[in-house]
């Protein structure tokens, strides 16, 4: 059962990352992002491509296997991403669904 979950933590997580707008989520950008973003004038687009693009995953990175870590260069600074997922009651009967929140600091 373990296994099923893992992969199914694995599969959510990367389609949060990899912006697919059916999994509900938030994206969080520290003030240390939005200044390296400013100072490179670059977009949040251009962060988020990055991101979308990381798939460097190993046991060093991931021990759990559940993709909800990465550590990235952006511009020249070393970044790093954390995805956490939470569940919530829906509006319908007693199911959850998970929430995604992802965290991106240099």
């Amino acid at each position: 059962m373990t296994g099923n979950r893992t992969k199914t933590i694995q599969e959510l997580n990367d389609r949060f990352r990899k912006g697919d707008a059916t999994i509900p989520g938030t994206v969080i950008v520290t003030t240390g992002v939005q200044a390296l973003l400013a100072e490179a004038e670059k977009s949040f687009e251009a962060l988020a491509s990055v991101v979308q693009g990381f798939d460097d995953f190993c046991k060093d990175n991931d021990p759990y296997g559940e993709h909800d870590f990465g550590k990235f260069n952006f511009h020249d600074a070393a970044c790093s991403g954390k995805s956490t997922s939470t569940t919530r009651p829906t509006t319908v009967g007693q199911k959850t669904r998970p929430i995604f929140r992802r965290h991106a600091a240099c």
